[in-house]
């Protein structure tokens, strides 16, 4: 070997050392850092509304405290005196609304700091990815022919930078807590140091990621995201249904009078999530999101063997269904639910009958008469009109009846013992109330 190939080839041997050395030096999560799928997170996208820019109208306790206040002036309006104008006030301001993306809540064992020095404890976590988008909406003043101030629709603007203020509280449904008796339990998140590089590990988050009280301090910009994680632990391992109520994602608020004070309910986002487990195993039980269904698949089969066997009918008949399902091009544009509808509005125009929209799925579901192999054109028109990537293919079955069998079929007694445990009506994975 030539010296310069042997300088050369110690050159290499050195370098492929030291790039082997830097690598075990990483740390762990950095060395496996990836970007997510677009599916490995739930999406719960800004909602503001234009009512959200007031409040009221309501008394001020004044009215109640100081009723000796009340009086009848000479040469003015009642309507001037303090506690007629302390009546019916109403609260304005611009409303702000972050997007709140994240995983279902997971399970690990952490060394947790406690008054008698670390103790092993199960963490539950909820690792969570906040976003900015703009477009908040600001009240706006104008005036009429009487020189009124007057507000008309709010202008849509966006802050320089908002903070997002997290409250996070995991809350078991149907469930008396046997570490509470009498009662469900109602835990506050808590801030474990000694959780978070584990947490951020384990989920390959690139640093930082911020717990409850660090993410407060920062500030996010248009277009911006932040990585948080909430934290709880000492959860009853005998509950099965639960959810997470998040505050602090928006400014929207409620102003009401209860007694002689003004209580201020904030808008809340309430996550539903079940945990199909029991005690033994905590680690090997997956916590799912969304509300379960019971199946209604066994009461279907009758009813769809009876509807393929009129295939000649549907086929004499020419009337073939379709399903759709948006499949990209969202992008931070709207809601899920909004886009659906301008799809099925363009399924209309193109000779569609409309069966039903799901729109937490972003599925429309119509037939067409004499619309054999249409699905491409579907495909393409909605494209190049909305924008949107979607998938349409052509159902063997009459889905209107298959559907109407569906709703017929489920096993209403048990369905309604699960809402019952959230406390609802209908099957909500989230939804927006004011505590």
């Amino acid at each position: 070997m030539s010296h310069r190939a042997g300088l050369v080839n110690s050159i290499l041997t050195s370098s492929a050392f030291a790039f082997v050395a830097y690598c075990i030096s990483l740390p762990a999560f950095a060395q496996s850092e990836r970007k997510l799928a677009a599916d490995a997170l739930n999406v719960i996208r800004s909602s503001v509304e234009y009512g959200e820019t007031f409040q009221g109208p309501v008394d001020l306790p004044l009215v109640v405290q100081h009723p000796e206040l009340r009086w009848q002036p000479n040469t003015a309006p009642e309507s001037d005196t303090l506690l007629e104008m302390s009546k019916k006030i109403i609260f304005r301001g611009p409303v702000h609304c972050l997007e709140f993306a994240f995983k279902p809540v997971r399970m690990m064992q952490v060394d947790v700091a406690t008054s008698a020095g670390t103790e092993k404890k199960v963490v539950w976590y909820l690792l969570y990815r906040v976003t900015y988008r703009g477009n908040d909406y600001t009240p706006t003043v104008e005036t009429d022919k009487f020189d009124n101030a007057v507000f008309g629709k709010p202008d849509v603007v966006s802050a320089k930078w908002v903070r997002f203020l997290p409250n996070f509280i995991l809350q078991s449904k149907g469930l008396k807590s046997g570490l509470n008796p009498g009662k469900e339990q109602r835990l506050l998140d808590q801030v474990i140091p000694s959780a978070i590089a584990r947490i951020a590990q384990e989920e390959r988050v690139t640093p930082p990621l911020y717990d409850s009280l660090a993410i407060q301090q920062q500030k996010l910009e248009v277009g911006q995201s932040l990585w948080g994680v909430a934290t709880w632990t000492d959860v009853d391992p005998n509950m099965d249904f639960f959810t997470v109520e998040v505050k602090g994602l928006t400014n929207a608020q409620r102003i009401e009078l209860q007694g002689d004070k003004l209580k201020y309910l904030h808008k809340t986002l309430v996550l539903n999530f079940f945990r199909p487990g029991d005690t033994v195993d905590l680690m090997a039980d997956k916590i799912q999101y969304g509300v379960p269904a019971v199946n209604r698949l066994a009461g279907l089969r009758d009813e769809l063997s009876k509807v393929q066997a009129n295939r000649d009918t549907r086929n004499k008949e020419r009337i073939f269904d379709y399903e759709l399902t948006i499949t990209g091009g969202l992008d931070s544009r709207g809601s899920v639910a909004g886009e659906v509808m301008n799809v099925a509005q363009l399924v209309q125009q193109l000779g569609g009958e409309q069966i039903k929209t799901y729109s937490q799925t972003g599925t429309v579901l119509f037939s067409l008469r004499n619309g054999e192999n249409q699905d491409t054109t579907f495909e393409n028109t909605i494209k190049r009109q909305l924008g949107l990537n979607v998938d349409v293919f052509d159902r063997a079955i009459r889905l209107s009846e298959v559907i109407e069998q569906a709703e017929k079929a489920k096993d209403e007694d048990r369905q309604a013992y699960i809402l019952q445990q959230y406390g609802l009506k209908e099957r909500l994975d989230h939804f927006w109330v004011y505590r």
